[in-house]
């Protein structure tokens, strides 16, 4: 201490190292944090956390849940899905035909009901 009670110079640098220090620990600390969430949310269902199953549909590959029975896609898969439609119905009524006919046949009690999304 200088003798007017304030720090020293020396003192009030290891201060500031020590700050600066302490900030990059906590800044480490908190992009390690959001790499562990990420880590734990890929392929897991946004809506319920199940994990995702990976299927293909038209050729596309989708995540589709098994458990609340969400389809999830990436960016421009809607699309590709929709460029490969050929068909006189559409791609969404199959799908949507495919995903009532599955959840009526897990409401009535067979839970490994399996309907082809192709």
């Amino acid at each position: 201490m200088c003798p007017e009670g304030t720090p020293a110079p020396q003192e009030e640098f290891w201060k500031q190292q020590e700050q600066k220090l302490l900030d990059q620990l906590k800044e480490q600390i908190r992009l390690q944090e959001i790499s562990k969430l990420r880590d734990l949310a890929k392929l897991r269902c946004p809506k319920c956390g199940e994990m995702l199953d990976q299927e293909v549909f038209y050729e596309v590959p989708i995540e589709r849940c098994p458990h609340c029975l969400g389809i999830w896609l990436d960016a421009g898969e809607l699309e590709l899905i929709a460029q490969r439609e050929h068909s006189k119905e559409s791609w969404l009524a199959k799908l949507w035909k495919n995903m009532t006919e599955r959840r009526k046949k897990m409401d009535s009690g067979d839970s490994e009901a399996e309907i082809p999304m192709s």
